[in-house]
């Protein structure tokens, strides 16, 4: 299998990737993309909330990992980049996927409830 680096740029050069290729890139890309979007959200907590720059809120810090976790990614295939641990074909990955989709079906049950009885245009309760 192809490192995603490679696949990504075969596409670019107008190559078809394999059905195999191109599945572990998406999820390996989804994955990355968790991991930017989780960065983004502490830096953003870190600035709202007045937090001291120690790690997960400094911006340096955030910019060397995301660097890191890319250089990292772009050099493995995908599939072992993701690892067993998040192959969707893994039992305890699928347990773990029906938990969570569970909980934030409640979780969202919970928010359009509290949504409702807000007052619209307030924002609060």
């Amino acid at each position: 299998m192809n490192s995603l680096y490679e696949i990504i740029e075969n596409i670019k050069n107008g190559e078809k990737p394999d059905y195999e290729d191109l599945y572990w890139a998406v999820l390996a890309l989804n994955s990355l993309l968790h991991f930017e979007k989780e960065s983004i959200r502490s830096l953003a907590e870190g600035k709202i909330l007045g937090k001291k720059m120690f790690f997960t809120y400094d911006p340096e810090y955030q910019e060397r990992e995301s660097f890191n976790r890319r250089k990292k990614a772009f050099a493995k295939s995908p599939k072992e980049w993701v690892g067993w641990n998040n192959d969707p074909s893994n039992p305890d990955y699928q347990e773990s996927r029906k938990m969570f989709l569970k909980m934030a079906e409640v979780f969202m049950k919970r928010f359009e409830k509290e949504q409702q009885s807000t007052p619209q245009g307030k924002g609060e309760k």
